[in-house]
């Protein structure tokens, strides 16, 4: 898990948006993702200091998210599932970037 946390924050940091991924200085969200079950969040919780080991079968909720200041969040949330190969996704709505007005 914390292997999957650090990698986040090394991509967003080397996109130029370190500062902005998992909130604002001082208000970062510690963990990108969860798991999902029989509760809507359940361990494993992805995160810095988490060090369980993935294994087919579990489900999460990944969430990483992007806020800038006085301006406006981006975040977006899939649930992904391990499987004996690698991982898939269970979300059925496109993993893209869509903006929301009201």
């Amino acid at each position: 898990m914390k292997t999957i946390f650090h990698t986040s924050v090394t991509m967003a940091d080397k996109l130029g948006y370190g500062e902005q991924f998992l909130g604002i200085p001082g208000l970062k969200s510690k963990f990108i993702g969860h798991g999902l079950g029989l509760e809507l969040v359940e361990d494993p919780i992805i995160s810095k200091g988490r060090s369980t080991e993935l294994e087919p079968g579990m489900v999460f909720a990944v969430e990483p998210k992007f806020i800038f200041k006085d301006r406006f969040a981006a975040g977006i949330e899939s649930v992904i599932q391990i499987t004996d190969n690698g991982s898939r996704f269970l979300s059925v709505t496109p993993n893209k970037i869509f903006v929301v007005r009201h």
